[in-house]
């Protein structure tokens, strides 16, 4: 089973082995996707701060 975001492709770890991808790899887009999420986490909290300054809060 693999997710298809565009040009990266997430393969499940069950099914790696099989078409030879690595956990080096498969840990290498783990760490991607936690930089992209804690990036996105950041931005909604400052995004609520400048709403909470905005109104008056």
């Amino acid at each position: 089973m693999a997710v298809d975001f565009g040009d990266l492709e997430i393969v499940h770890p069950h099914h790696a082995d099989a078409i030879g991808i690595d956990d080096l790899f498969i840990k290498h887009i783990i760490d991607q996707l936690d930089l992209i999420l804690a990036d996105y986490v950041s931005s909604k909290q400052v995004l609520r701060m400048r709403q909470r300054d905005f109104r008056g809060e």
